[in-house]
């Protein structure tokens, strides 16, 4: 009798089965999902259910990153007062309660025009009609949802910035197969910039340069070179490190070195003079990049000197709050594995510059100023643990980009791996001939 009752069942779930997937066959034939399945496949070099589930983490990510971001916007820490975040996102409003006083004491920030534009407009067009002073003197319209209430600088803030972070999925997922992996990583990279070590500072130029700056790389992979310099270009009017990636034209293996050397100084002029006239039209007067703030060569050289002693004491101290942490790891790890082939060698050299810009004017363990290397780390990562050379979607009229394996000829991997280590003992020595320099420089001016 049971047995006769599991049959039952057994042919209740068959003929179920055999219904729905002949409805769901109708419909695919309808809406003609085959042919978008396989198109996407072809273009996309992965399976669309793969894309499903990566475009669905992307979404959630992007959630979970606008309700973690919207209260950083007004609340004071109490235990630094920083309200850096709400000055610099509303400074360049119109509005009558924009917070503008503190952004005098960081000048040399004003460059960085292209974030701040966007983030006061977005202030200005979500409260034209508010009139009411809110919390810490931020313009505030309260919004009840699901019986909590947000104000709506709250709401500007926590968009603003988990709209840059999902652009930045959308394109990793075009350009990657491994893009969830990456994904992933990207996420727990960002995480410690809210705990109270780090200070919780978010900036308007922070996340859009993370964005430019990844898709920079992913289009160096792709070989489109005018893109890439577009996207740099961009990239450089919200923040002067994305001018880093002009390396990737310089030194791209893809091209002539005509065309490199003519892409590159194009581009320097293109983001330099188009910099100048942005500051030009909003009427700022400072240097066209913020290099520890300085007012001229004297105070440069000294105050780079304070910073590059400061870091190196950062960088040797014993400190949960330690630059090793910084993306989740992926910065070292980035830096500790050895180049395969000349295209992780343009990486290598473009992730060296740009260290050593920040070893010189920024703050190592303020661990948002490695946003830039965050997604280039985990793409390393992911093909260190693959096994693969480059995990590129969308590999059409690539030749040479397909997956492959590691470098076969043992002799070459040899040379490629001792070269590396050659690179990171000469970079050593050049910061150690820097730092001699400007000590010597300051002796000077001293006496």
């Amino acid at each position: 009798m049971l047995k006769s009752f599991q049959d039952k069942l057994a042919d209740i779930a068959g003929s179920f089965y055999d219904r729905v997937t002949y409805v769901a066959g109708k419909l695919s034939g309808f809406f003609r999902l085959a042919r978008i399945s396989t198109w996407l496949a072809r273009r996309l070099s992965k399976p669309p259910a793969l894309l499903g589930i990566e475009s669905l983490v992307a979404v959630s990510l992007a959630v979970y990153f606008f309700f973690l971001m919207f209260p950083q916007v007004i609340a004071p820490r109490s235990y630094d007062s920083n309200r850096m975040n709400a000055y610099l996102f509303t400074y360049l409003s119109a509005h009558p309660f924009a917070q503008k006083d503190m952004i005098s004491d960081f000048d040399n920030w004003r460059a960085r025009l292209a974030g701040p534009l966007i983030t006061g407009w977005l202030y200005d067009a979500t409260l034209k009609d508010v009139n009411m002073s809110g919390q810490n003197g931020v313009s505030a319209g309260t919004i009840v949802f699901g019986g909590y209430s947000f104000t709506t600088p709250m709401i500007v803030f926590g968009f603003y910035h988990s709209l840059w972070l999902f652009l930045l999925f959308v394109v990793l997922i075009l350009h990657r197969r491994d893009a969830l992996l990456i994904m992933l990583g990207v996420f727990s990279g960002l995480m410690y910039n809210f705990t109270i070590p780090s200070g919780a500072w978010f900036y308007p130029w922070d996340m859009p340069t993370l964005f430019f700056f990844t898709w920079a790389c992913l289009l160096y992979d792709q070989r489109q070179f005018f893109p890439l310099m577009v996207v740099v270009w961009l990239g450089s009017l919200f923040k002067e490190t994305t001018l880093c990636c002009a390396l990737l034209v310089l030194l791209g293996e893809y091209w002539t070195p005509k065309k490199r050397i003519a892409g590159f100084v194009a581009l320097a002029i293109v983001c330099l003079l188009t910099r100048r006239l942005l500051m030009a039209i909003c009427g700022v007067k400072t240097m066209f990049f913020a290099l520890n703030n300085a007012e001229n060569f004297h105070e440069l050289v000294h105050k780079t000197w304070c910073t590059f002693d400061g870091n190196i004491h950062l960088l040797f101290s014993l400190d949960l709050n330690h630059v090793l942490f910084a993306n989740a790891g992926a910065l070292f790890i980035m830096m500790i594995i050895p180049w395969r082939s000349r295209r992780d060698v343009v990486f290598k050299i473009l992730a060296v510059v740009f260290i050593i810009g920040q070893f010189l004017c920024g703050i190592i363990n303020e661990f948002r100023i490695w946003y830039e290397l965050l997604p280039l780390g985990w793409m390393v990562i992911s093909e260190t643990i693959s096994n693969r050379y480059p995990m590129v979607s969308g590999s059409r009229g690539m030749p040479g980009l397909s997956p492959s394996g590691p470098v076969a000829d043992h002799q070459a991997g040899r040379v490629l791996k001792g070269s590396y280590w050659l690179m990171i003992v000469f970079v050593t020595l050049m910061m150690f001939i820097v730092l001699v320099a400007l000590a010597l420089a300051l002796l000077v001016m001293k006496y």
